[in-house]
């Protein structure tokens, strides 16, 4: 999920997860892990605290499972 997020510079965060193929989520999913996480969508990975990644990983993995 962070080589994903930071993959790729100057992208959101939703557009950086949204494109990548390795986490396989649709837009419509992400973004609402995005809002469980407490994160906002049109940040970039760069502006997170580690503490916000570790959400973050916490929602993808209950959405993943």
């Amino acid at each position: 999920m962070v080589k994903a997020a930071l993959g790729q510079r100057r992208k959101t965060l939703l557009n950086a997860l949204s494109g990548s193929g390795e986490l396989a989520l649709s837009a419509s999913l992400l973004k609402q892990v995005l809002t469980t996480a407490g994160i906002e969508q049109k940040r970039r990975a760069e502006t997170l605290s580690l503490s916000e990644f570790a959400g973050l990983a916490r929602v993808m993995f209950k959405v993943k499972l």
